[in-house]
């Protein structure tokens, strides 16, 4: 008797310890999903801040709010993507659209945005703006030459 019970404890065991990886599984995929989304949404929030048209007296305050909100958010940037390059460049980095549920991987979420910070600030004759966007140009090249084509 002894010997029936313990085969079917254990059979029991292994598909509740299965079923109970499956949804530990889907529990981690919500997670991580959550922490991508919300890495979407700083970087977005960092592009964002770092295009703003700054007024014409304020362009060479370098002291000022303005300039040093600009310049924060393309540190930030810059940093972002210099340690977290892994991140940017997986192809299981994936978002999923609330609206149509159509995933995209983050470069390409964040692709838009990456352009239109460098495109911005590039040409800018602040030697801070100018560095840090050069900075960020080249972590664009050296790693996500082949994402960007």
């Amino acid at each position: 008797m002894v010997t029936q019970i313990k085969p079917a404890t254990m059979e029991r065991t292994e598909s509740q310890s299965s079923a109970k990886e499956e949804d530990n599984y889907d529990e981690l995929e919500a997670e991580d999903e959550v922490y991508i989304r919300d890495a979407y949404l700083v970087f977005r929030s960092f592009c964002n801040l770092s295009t703003k048209v700054l007024p014409t007296e304020q362009l060479y305050e370098v002291r000022g709010q303005p300039m040093r909100s600009k310049l924060i958010s393309l540190h930030l940037i810059h940093t972002l993507m210099n340690n977290n390059i892994t991140v940017f460049t997986s192809p299981l980095c994936t978002i999923r659209n609330s609206r149509t549920n159509e995933v995209t991987t983050f470069i390409q979420a964040i692709k838009y945005y990456i352009c239109l910070s460098v495109t911005r600030n590039g040409a800018s004759s602040v030697d801070g703006i100018f560095n840090v966007c050069a900075e960020i140009f080249w972590l664009v090249l050296k790693f996500m030459r082949e994402q960007f084509k």
